[in-house]
């Protein structure tokens, strides 16, 4: 067993314990046991009868071969998991037990880690709270450098490389391929009525 097993697993439990009827859906799987990569480390992690997980102690093959669920998630959904592990998990593959997988997505959807509450404890309250304030406020501005850089390289790609159209021209473009339908079609029906007339 190693030890980002153990901590996978109290970290998992430490956010169930918050959600009794999360632990009861799980003891539907007791036993079962799941299997995460990530960016090459590998979690082993098995489902017991009181609806928590507890690490497992096999290899990485052994555990992959046993394991009735695989969870693998890229190495480019790290970054928004960190932020929030509900945007990493959108981006995994599952493979095994489709009902196991759906219940822990949809577990993973609702239920969050209250870690300014946790932090609390050790550090007291108000340092807490400023530390957390701290976190999302980093967040958001990395999420705003980001979008913004999207949004620099979209501008650049559409008006000084001229590789990209905007959606202005786009929408001209298309207006103007409508109407040439529009008026084919009403030159094809004179060249028939023509047609039929001659």
């Amino acid at each position: 067993m190693t030890p980002l097993n153990h901590l996978a697993a109290k970290f998992a439990n430490r956010v169930l314990g918050d959600y009794p009827i999360a632990q009861q859906r799980l003891q539907a799987f007791a036993t079962s046991r799941l299997f995460v990569t990530a960016a090459g480390v590998a979690i082993a992690l098995r489902i017991t009868d009181q609806g928590v997980l507890e690490p497992c102690g096999v290899e990485h093959s052994a555990a992959l071969t046993a394991a009735d669920l695989t969870v693998s998630i890229p190495l480019s959904a790290l970054p928004a998991g960190i932020a929030n592990g509900r945007d990493a998990l959108k981006l995994a593959t599952f493979s095994g037990n489709t009902d196991l997988a759906a219940l822990l997505h949809e577990l993973a959807n609702h239920l969050s880690w209250d870690a300014e509450h946790d932090l609390g404890k050790i550090i007291g309250e108000i340092a807490a709270h400023r530390v957390a304030n701290a976190a999302r406020a980093t967040n958001e501005g990395s999420r705003e450098a980001f979008k913004r850089l999207g949004e620099n390289g979209a501008e650049y790609l559409v008006h000084e490389a001229q590789i990209l159209v905007s959606r202005a021209e786009s929408r001209h473009f298309q207006a103007q391929l409508e109407t040439l339908r529009d008026d084919i079609a009403r030159l094809e029906k004179r060249s028939n009525k023509l047609a039929i007339a001659t």
